[in-house]
């Protein structure tokens, strides 16, 4: 009988880290790396890249519908700050 070992799961790159959706990356698949991401031109705001769990930290791009609904959800706080 032959065992195999397996490392550890590792992360989905093409799923956002937030609502694990697909997170529209370019870069995260194969076939379209190189090519600009959307993300590119996106500002995304400090407040929402730190409610990326640390160990997917800088492994997936958040999804822009996680981007929009911070956004939205950021102009209703009290004291609104966009960073």
């Amino acid at each position: 009988m032959k065992v195999t070992m397996t490392a550890p799961d590792s992360p989905d790159t093409s799923l956002c880290p937030l609502c694990q959706s697909g997170n529209e990356c370019v870069m995260a698949r194969p076939e379209t790396a190189g090519n600009p991401c959307w993300c590119t031109g996106a500002t995304i705001p400090a407040g929402l890249l730190s409610r990326v769990p640390p160990e997917l930290a800088g492994l997936a791009c958040i999804c822009p519908a996680c981007v929009e609904a911070y956004g939205i959800e950021a102009t209703r706080a009290p004291g609104f700050d966009r960073t």
